[in-house]
């Protein structure tokens, strides 16, 4: 996994045969039999309203969550190495997210020096993971 809009990792998962996960946009044709999925960010329409606010004289500052349900986020096709199984369970949490049933940021979670920063079933704060 990079967080990076390259096909570098991909590219080098596939020669090493190492699973990737493409970010920013659908890295399979670097990867094609090693990417799993990919997380794929359309701004697009963010961007369009960002102007038109601007333009209309409406625009203000503020920090923007983009979700599944606002399409500004998406995950690529899952690779056929993974089970079926595994694809209908990501597929349902992928639904629960978007309708905001489930919170991906919901404890227990721990940092990088394993300390507890979330308790179990404590979801962590917009100004929390902004930091």
């Amino acid at each position: 996994m990079q967080h990076t809009d390259s096909p570098a990792v991909p590219q080098v998962g596939e020669k090493n045969n190492v699973w990737v996960v493409g970010s920013a946009t659908d890295m399979s044709k670097s990867a094609p039999t090693k990417q799993l999925t990919a997380i794929i960010d359309d701004w697009s329409h963010y961007y369009t309203e960002r102007v038109e606010k601007k333009l209309n004289g409406n625009w203000k500052n503020d920090n923007t969550w983009g979700r599944f349900s606002k399409k500004m986020v998406d995950l690529a096709p899952f690779n056929q190495a993974i089970t079926s199984d595994v694809r209908k369970k990501a597929k349902q949490l992928r639904e629960e997210i978007s309708a905001r049933k489930f919170h991906p940021f919901t404890g227990p979670i721990f940092n990088n020096k394993g300390e507890k920063v979330a308790k179990a079933g404590q979801v962590l704060s917009d100004e929390y993971l902004l930091k």
